[in-house]
C-alpha cells in the first residue's frame, strides 16, 4: 500500500513538473507575441500597411534559428556603416538597410536559383542596367561599395516611379511591369488593395523586410548576441584603385592571408583586379593599410601628400563617415573640393565610408596687442 501511495505522489509531481513549466511557457510565449506584434506595429517609419501577424511569422523564424541569427546580427557590425553612409549620401530612408538582410542574409557570394547575386540579388541583365559589370574578371553585383550605391539609386528610382515605399519594394522583388499589371488589374493604387494581384512571393517580401529590420533593432529583448566577425574583417580601410592588381602580391607586400584578401574583396575572379578608369575598391585589415598604401601609391603615380605642405597650414588625416562630403570639408578646411582632391589624388568628387582624406587647414593667426600708450 505504501508503495503504491509512493508510486502515486511520484507520478502527481512528474505530471506537475511537465504541466506547470508548460502553462508558464505558453504564458510566457503569449506576451511575448504581444509585444512583438506591438514593435511591428509601431516600428516602420516607410511601412503604413499592418503585416504584423505575417512578419511575426518570420520573426519567430529567426528565433528558433538561434545561432543562424547571432551570426547574420554579427554582420551588420561589417557592412551596415558601408549600407548607413550611403544611405545618408543620396538621402534616403535608413530602413532601406535591412533589405539585404532578406534578399542575402549580408552574404556577398551567394546566388538565388534565378541567378540573382550579390547582397542586393541582382539578375545579369539588372545589373547591367544600373550599371554594374558582370564579366570574366569581376562581378560587381559581389561587391559592397558598389552594388549598394547601384541598388540604392534603383530604389530612388522606384519611389520616383511610385510614390510609395510599398510599391518601390515590391517593384524591387517583382519588377515595375508586374507591380503596374497588379495596379490595373486591382483599380486601384491603395497598396493593400493591389497586393493580392502581386505574386505570392512579393506579397511576403514586405513582411519579411519588416521581420529582418525587427530582429536587427530588438534582438537583445530576445536575449540574443551577435557573433561579431574577427578583427581583420571589422576593422578595414579601403582604397580605389585604378591599375591592375594581382591578389598573390598584395598577399605578399601587406602579410594578410590570400584567403582573407578574397572575402573582403568578394568582386573580383582569379585572385586579380582588372584597371579600371573609374575605379576598383581594395580592402584590407586595419592593420596592413599603411602597406598596401606605399605599395599603391607607387604603382598608380600619387604624389606623397608631404609634396603639397604649405607653410602657414597644419596637416592632418580625416576618416570620411556619415554626412562627409568634399564640399562640408573644404568649408571644414577653408580649401576648395579641387585642392582636396588634388591633395589627395582623386579622380571622383565622391567620397566612401572609412575612406582617409589628408587635409590643410589655415594656422589661425593670433593678434597680439601692442603696448597701452
Amino acid at each position: 500500500m505504501k508503495q503504491l501511495w509512493t508510486q502515486l505522489t511520484q507520478g502527481i509531481l512528474l505530471a506537475l513538473c511537465l504541466i506547470l513549466p508548460a502553462a508558464h511557457l505558453q504564458a510566457s510565449n503569449a506576451i511575448d507575441d504581444a509585444s512583438i506584434t506591438a514593435r511591428l506595429k509601431n516600428m516602420s517609419q516607410i511601412i503604413s500597411t499592418d503585416f504584423s501577424t505575417r512578419a511575426k511569422g518570420y520573426v519567430k523564424g529567426y528565433l528558433y534559428h538561434r545561432d543562424d541569427t547571432e551570426k547574420l546580427l554579427g554582420k551588420t557590425a561589417q557592412y551596415f556603416p558601408i549600407f548607413e553612409f550611403f544611405l545618408d549620401n543620396y538621402n534616403l530612408p535608413e530602413e532601406l538597410k535591412y533589405l539585404p538582410i532578406i534578399e542575402s542574409r549580408l552574404r556577398p557570394f551567394v546566388y538565388s536559383t534565378a541567378g540573382a547575386g550579390g547582397m542586393w540579388q541582382f539578375t545579369t541583365p539588372t545589373a547591367r542596367h544600373v550599371g554594374l559589370k558582370v564579366n570574366r574578371y569581376l562581378d560587381e553585383r559581389r561587391d559592397p561599395h558598389k552594388s549598394t550605391k547601384a541598388a540604392l539609386k534603383y530604389l530612388a528610382y522606384l519611389y520616383e516611379q511610385f510614390d510609395s515605399w510599398e510599391f518601390a519594394l515590391a517593384a524591387y522583388n517583382c519588377g515595375e511591369g508586374r507591380v503596374r499589371k497588379a495596379m490595373a488589374r486591382a483599380g486601384s493604387r491603395e497598396f493593400k488593395k493591389v497586393l493580392p494581384y502581386l505574386p505570392k512571393e512579393t506579397q511576403l517580401y514586405i513582411p519579411k523586410f519588416l521581420a529582418g529590420q525587427y530582429i536587427c533593432r530588438y534582438y537583445m529583448e530576445h536575449g540574443l548576441m551577435p557573433q561579431l566577425p574577427t578583427a581583420d574583417f571589422l576593422h578595414t580601410q579601403t582604397v580605389m584603385v585604378y591599375k591592375s592588381y594581382s591578389m598573390f602580391k598584395i598577399s605578399n607586400v601587406t602579410g594578410v592571408a590570400l584567403k582573407t584578401l578574397k572575402v573582403l574583396n568578394p568582386a573580383y575572379y582569379d585572385n586579380y583586379i582588372p584597371a579600371s578608369q573609374t575605379g576598383n575598391y581594395l580592402t584590407v585589415p586595419q592593420r596592413s593599410f599603411a602597406l598596401l598604401i606605399e605599395y599603391v601609391s607607387e604603382r598608380e603615380g600619387w604624389k606623397p601628400f608631404s609634396n603639397h605642405q604649405k607653410s602657414g597650414y597644419y596637416a592632418t588625416k580625416w576618416v570620411v563617415g556619415k554626412g562627409d562630403t568634399l564640399d562640408k570639408l573644404a568649408a571644414l578646411c577653408g580649401a576648395t573640393k579641387y585642392q582636396i582632391m588634388k591633395w589627395n589624388n582623386l579622380r571622383t568628387s565622391e567620397l566612401y565610408n572609412g575612406q582617409i582624406l589628408h587635409l590643410y587647414y589655415a594656422v589661425p593667426s593670433v593678434h597680439t596687442p601692442g603696448p597701452k600708450a
